[in-house]
Formats: C-alpha cells, structure tokens, sequence
C-alpha cells in the first residue's frame, strides 16, 4: 500500500512516471519486432514471449504488493520447479518437468539446468539486495539477455572470445541501461538512481558475455544486483 500523498507530489510523480511508461512501451514494442524478425520457429517464439512475461514480477508484483511478497512470488515456484529439476535427474523416463517444457526448450535443455529454472534462481537470489535493487536488476536482465541473442541473431558480425557477439553485447548493454532508466523513472519511490543503473548495465552486459549456456540466466540477474548494491554503497 502507498502512503497517501498530496495533490502536488502526485502531479509531480506522474511528471516523472510519464517518459518513463514512453521508454517502457517503446522497448516492449521494439523487443516484439524483434522477436517476430529473430524467431526461427513457434518453440522459439514460445520462448521468448514467455521470457519477457517475467517482466510482471518486477513490474507489477513487487510495486503492487511489496518487497516480501515478490520475493515469496519467486521462491515458491523456483523451489517446486528445483524440485522437479531433481526427481527429472534421478528418474528420466519420468521427466515432468521436461515434458512440462518441451513446447519450449532448447536442444538437450533436458539433460541441464532448464532455463525457466534458471531465471527464478538468478531473479529470486538478485531479490535478496537491499530495497528496490532486485526488482530493477530482474527488469533489467529480463530485457537485456534476450535482446543479445536477437541481435546477435539479426546482426551477426564478429565475436568475442566467448563466442557471443559485439552486436549482441552492445544491444545487450543498451537494453539494460534504457530499461533501468525506465524503472527509475517509472518507480521514484524504489531508491533506484542513475547511478545504480550505471553500474548495473554494464555488470549485466559483462555476465551474459562471460557465462556461457543456460547459466547466463542467473547470473546477469545476480551481477547487476551485486554492482547496484556496490555503487549504492559507495554512494
């Protein structure tokens, strides 16, 4: 629940909020064209909308119903899908959780750590950051590892040492910074600054050209929480 307020602060919010619902609705109809121009076929366009349907837990949960209840939001299905992680290991043949995500998964996505198990672990440990740090790092990465893979999908061009590429990692870098931006403006109230975002894009950007595979899902959610936290406290 928000504490009542004023006419004028609220005039002033809304000030505030407006550029950053624009920048919010310009990156999500960007991010659509480039899913439909990046999408090979139906499973991967599966999931990437299914990706970015993570935004609702940073971007409606947490402001809706607070830092706890977003944290128990996360934990309760990463711990059920975890659960599922291992009874699938120890008994194949009767795999729930493969077959539960096999409309979706990646090649060989079955024998890993799946990548849906993947993001509430990196999301739900980021949570764990002091005020609205998590939130904003899970909103940043959520956009930000995405749009790497379709750049470098859309434009190729050469690669780093890791295999990823520079297009995919400029646009990777950009994502996040503009969607932090977003977040500031949109929630004035989550402590979040531009100095947070300033340290947390290019951690974010820095994670997903270094983790290789399904573990880049958690640790761009833990890497930008980890320097926002580091340049808040340095602040």
């Amino acid at each position: 629940m928000f504490p009542k307020q004023d006419d004028h602060s609220v005039s002033g919010e809304g000030k505030v909020m407006a550029p950053g619902i624009f920048m919010w609705v310009l990156l999500l109809c960007m991010s659509t064209v480039l899913v439909l121009l990046t999408a090979s076929d139906a499973r991967s366009l599966r999931r990437r909308i299914l990706r970015f349907s993570g935004l609702v837990f940073p971007m409606v949960v947490h402001p809706l119903f607070g830092i706890r209840v977003y944290r128990i939001s996360l934990l309760i299905p990463l711990v059920v899908l975890l659960g599922l992680e291992a009874s699938g290991k120890k008994k194949p043949e009767k795999n729930l959780l493969g077959t539960l995500i096999s409309p979706i998964a990646k090649e060989g996505e079955r024998e890993h750590l799946s990548g849906i198990s993947a993001w509430f672990t990196g999301v739900f440990i980021a949570s764990l950051a002091p005020g609205g740090i998590g939130p904003a790092a899970a909103a940043m990465g959520t956009v930000a590892d995405p749009w790497a893979s379709m750049a470098g999908t859309l434009m190729g061009g050469r690669k780093t040492k890791p295999g990823k590429t520079f297009s995919g990692s400029v646009a990777c870098l950009l994502s996040a910074f503009w969607s932090g931006v977003a977040f500031t403006l949109i929630f004035p109230d989550s402590g979040i600054t531009l100095i947070h975002v300033s340290a947390g894009a290019p951690a974010i950007a820095a994670a997903e050209v270094y983790t290789s595979g399904t573990y880049d899902n958690i640790t761009v959610f833990i890497a930008g929480a980890a320097a926002m936290t580091l340049a808040g406290a340095v602040h």
